[in-house]
């Protein structure tokens, strides 16, 4: 019995040392997997906030679409006089112009992913 003592404690400690090894390689799968789920909730996170941005950038073309288009009727209907209808033509024009400007705005940032402050500016000044 005492013949397989030196090879049994030599086993454990050969076991033992293998052990701490594979802990130690779980315990780095471990954290690279943390890590990949918050590049994963960051990233879902920054979709939610572009996702939102998109449509209030929607209702407001849409808004200005509806309000471009009662104007464009209107002019429509007068015998264009500048002199009268000036007012109208320069509503007219100037949602278009509105509605050029939302239709051109970035909606991200192309270096980080998120929403660009210009479109949070475009978005309040023709709400």
């Amino acid at each position: 019995m005492i013949m397989f003592a030196p090879g049994v404690l030599i086993a454990g400690l050969t076991v033992r040392v293998l052990g701490a090894k594979e802990k130690t390689k779980a315990v780095k799968y471990a954290s690279e997997i943390n890590i990949s789920i918050e590049h994963m909730e960051t990233a879902r996170e920054r979709l939610v906030a572009v996702r939102t941005r998109i449509t209030e950038l929607q209702t407001v073309l849409s808004r200005l679409v509806s309000l471009g288009e009662e104007a464009l009727d209107e002019l429509e209907l007068q015998d264009f006089d500048p002199a009268e209808h000036g007012r109208l033509f320069l509503n007219a024009y100037q949602l278009i112009i509105a509605i050029a400007e939302v239709i051109d705005t970035p909606v991200t940032d192309p270096e980080t992913g998120d929403p660009t402050d210009i479109s949070v500016k475009i978005v309040e000044k023709y709400s």
